[in-house]
């Protein structure tokens, strides 16, 4: 399915401006509703646009609402069902918000996805860390880093998350390597 200009133009304008209001600091209600709305507007006349449940998701995660974020990709997930972005995201964004039975589901359908296995290793990673399992969990992100993912964002994650095991650890030399590496990779 390709997007004619006329169709693609809206998306890539809502894109756009939630791309700039999310990287303003001194962000209104009303700039962050129109975002919203636009993005919603999207999601509903292009529902086969993962990059609009993506973007939502991460303006509400700017916005300390993580319940929204994970509303949104599991709606994203319903309308694109094979979408190994939004199924890793949605399983980080429960993780992170302890939400373990969920992510245990989540994980299971990126396995049923074929995720790449940095992917399964890093949201397995995350679960031990939960459980303080701090060894498992850095042999585990250590397993996804050499996977060689070829994304910025992931492997920024996966050093940040290094660099907490290894502080949890008592390795601080380690840790502060670790996010020395995530400095390195997006100065």
């Amino acid at each position: 399915y390709t997007l004619s200009l006329h169709d693609a133009l809206p998306i890539y304008a809502a894109l756009l401006y939630a791309s700039m209001i999310t990287s303003k600091t001194d962000r209104s209600d009303v700039e962050l509703q129109t975002v919203r709305r636009r993005l919603e507007a999207v999601m509903k006349s292009h529902p086969d646009d993962a990059g609009a449940y993506i973007t939502l998701s991460q303006l509400e995660l700017s916005n300390q609402n993580p319940s929204r974020a994970i509303e949104v990709l599991q709606k994203g997930k319903t309308a694109l069902p094979k979408s190994v972005e939004i199924a890793l995201l949605l399983a980080d964004t429960l993780v992170s918000q302890a939400r373990t039975d969920e992510t245990v589901l989540a994980l299971k359908q990126l396995k049923k996805l074929r995720a790449p296995e940095a992917y399964v290793k890093y949201v397995e990673a995350r679960l031990k860390l939960q459980n303080g399992e701090y060894e498992a969990a850095k042999d585990l992100l250590e397993g996804a880093r050499s996977l060689e993912v070829k994304n910025q964002q992931f492997s920024k994650l996966v050093s940040l998350h290094l660099g907490h095991c290894y502080g949890r650890m008592g390795n601080l030399e380690e840790q502060l390597e670790q996010y020395d590496r995530v400095i390195e990779i997006d100065p």
